[in-house]
């Protein structure tokens, strides 16, 4: 098993519709060749998990890194994992825009209420930290 987390910016805003299609395509695509994993959606910012066999994993992140709706894509953590972390999901997906999710994520925490690229680039595990919470905060809902 392997994973890469990486964060990227929207080279344009994306409406909720686009938001929502792009997640509708990318579950399916990924249920298919076996990845699961979480994307988070904030200010024209994401982050993604993507947990699979090593080559999935690698081409599905190639692809999203030449894609033109991400710009300034960063690999902040890739390599060898145990077990999927994120098995529930072709791919979860959350959008913080209209939410205050970050809100209970705490303040204290470096987050505040933004999904701060430039953190997560120095603090790689604090954005698997996020991904885990909202993970179990949603496996709490279901």
């Amino acid at each position: 098993m392997f994973h890469i987390i990486y964060v990227s910016e929207v080279s344009h805003p994306l409406t909720r519709q686009e938001l929502l299609a792009l997640h509708a395509r990318a579950r399916e695509k990924n249920r298919v060749v076996g990845i699961t994993g979480m994307l988070i959606h904030k200010d024209g910012r994401f982050a993604q998990v993507l947990e699979g066999d090593e080559t999935a994993v690698r081409q599905l992140f190639e692809t999203i890194r030449v894609d033109g709706r991400h710009g300034d894509v960063k690999i902040l953590m890739e390599g060898p994992i145990a077990q999927r972390e994120f098995a529930d999901w072709s791919m979860g997906f959350q959008d913080l825009q209209d939410s205050d999710l970050l809100g209970l994520y705490g303040h204290a925490k470096p987050l505040g209420k933004s999904l701060n690229i430039e953190h997560f680039k120095k603090s790689p595990a604090d954005c698997l930290h996020l991904f885990r919470f909202i993970r179990d905060l949603q496996l709490t809902r279901s």
